[in-house]
């Protein structure tokens, strides 16, 4: 064989085992410990009214997303996508790990949870989470209160 055919079937594999471990194993909620909260919305399908209507709320909400360093992951049967708006909100696919999916009443079809920077269950419903309501919560937190009183410094 020669040199170019070897780094061609070389770099496809590469390529290929990249794409497998992001989609696969690119989904762990404890990276995101001190560093983002998380925001969850669980759907069995995605045409659901509650799942369209909760969309709605934070459609145009990046700002205000990134400000308080939420990222989003929208989980719909056994896969995620998430968006990280800190990072030009960088999208990321994949199977939901069982750890994730202990988080959820089994039993219900929609659910949306906010985890806080210390990696614990703020907000958990089986109900639209209003866009004021959610950036309410957040602004109440102690942490990010501190936060506010340093960027106006």
């Amino acid at each position: 064989m020669n040199i170019n055919k070897v780094l061609s079937i070389n770099i496809i594999g590469i390529i290929m085992f990249s794409f497998a471990c992001n989609y696969t194993y690119g989904q762990d909620l404890k990276k995101h410990i001190w560093k983002n909260r998380i925001l969850i919305i669980k759907t069995l399908k995605e045409t659901t009214k509650k799942y369209h209507d909760q969309i709605n709320q934070f459609k145009n909400s990046e700002e205000a997303l990134l400000e308080r360093k939420c990222i989003m992951y929208i989980i719909e049967g056994d896969k995620y996508t998430s968006f990280d708006y800190g990072n030009n909100s960088k999208k990321h696919t994949g199977k939901i790990s069982k750890e994730t999916r202990d988080l959820f009443d089994q039993n219900k079809k929609f659910e949306v949870l906010l985890i806080g920077l210390d990696g614990k269950v703020k907000l958990q419903q089986p109900s639209v989470l209003l866009k004021e309501t959610f950036l309410n919560k957040i602004d109440g937190m102690p942490m990010r209160y501190n936060e506010v009183l340093r960027k106006g410094r």
